[in-house]
């Protein structure tokens, strides 16, 4: 495996362009102080428990501090009763203590990834290029958006 220079997800070096962004693997980012390193995470893969799954969260978030990337886009599902899964619930109460803790910079759910919300406009002034993402303006309760400081 080796991580996209574009997104910063894994992926198999042996694929022409990337299985998170699409872009070609020999791309390089360009330099702009604006420009996200975004990271997807699919935590619902292998179907974890709740606390598991924070568990692993936590740990992603570190890593991705560490590498640098701004933003991780957190696929955690909707749930399959129609209401709203337990993970979905858990993680996003989880990521709303890490963010008055100080421990991220900004929790923004996908329903509000749209330029009309508050938390839709803080992202998106701070990096623009999120409008290219295809959850944008999609209204996805199954993903949660986080802008690491």
């Amino acid at each position: 495996m080796m991580n996209c220079p574009v997104c910063g997800n894994p992926t198999n070096p042996s694929r022409s362009t990337c299985e998170f962004c699409n872009e070609p693997l020999g791309k390089r980012p360009a330099k702009s102080k604006n420009k996200p390193l975004l990271r997807t995470i699919n935590i619902k893969e292998n179907l974890p428990t709740a606390t598991e799954a924070r568990e692993r969260m936590r740990k992603e978030i570190q890593s991705a501090r560490q590498a640098k990337i701004r933003v991780i886009k957190l696929i955690h599902g909707y749930g399959s009763s129609g209401k709203g899964g337990v993970l979905r619930q858990k993680l996003r109460h989880s990521l709303r203590k890490m963010e008055k803790a100080g421990e991220v910079e900004h929790v923004m759910i996908g329903e509000e990834f749209h330029l009309e919300s508050e938390d839709g406009r803080f992202f998106l002034k701070r990096y623009p290029e999120l409008t290219s993402d295809s959850d944008y303006n999609h209204n996805n309760p199954g993903i949660t958006l986080i802008a690491l400081s």
